[in-house]
């Protein structure tokens, strides 16, 4: 097969069907839920001006770098863009761009800064994840 034929070939798929049933993802997505970071973000956004990214987005990034022994938000951005099993737990399709570095890190810096949030979201997963196990 030409191989600038096999790279511009067209796949009829869907983003879910590129991750394996027994992915890290698939079990966390199963196990944990995300959906409170909605509340506990609310107050750090305003209804004005242009859609900020989904909180998810930003939370679940460094969820991944931390995963997979990711060296950087930098490089883990990088990562998200061709990996489909990132995209898909971060709930980003391939038609959309995945935020750049430096958006996460004005929200770290800026947004999020001297707040005790990543705290919260970490105790809250920790929370879920115990909560499992002694069940």
């Amino acid at each position: 097969m030409n191989e600038d034929r096999l790279k511009d070939e067209f796949i009829l798929s869907t983003l879910n069907d590129f991750v394996p049933e027994e992915h890290l993802v698939r079990n966390i997505t199963k196990w944990v839920d995300f959906s409170f970071i909605y509340d506990l973000t609310k107050p750090y956004y305003s209804d004005k001006g242009r859609p900020a990214i989904d909180p998810l987005v930003l939370f679940k990034i460094p969820i991944i770098k931390s995963l997979f022994g990711i060296s950087s938000i930098q490089r883990t951005c990088e990562e998200i863009h061709v990996n489909a099993a990132y995209r898909w737990f971060i709930n980003l399709p391939f038609s959309e761009k995945i935020p750049d570095h430096s958006t996460y890190s004005k929200n770290y810096t800026q947004r999020f800064y001297q707040t005790d949030i990543y705290h919260q979201i970490f105790t809250n997963v920790l929370n879920q994840i115990i909560k499992l196990l002694c069940y």
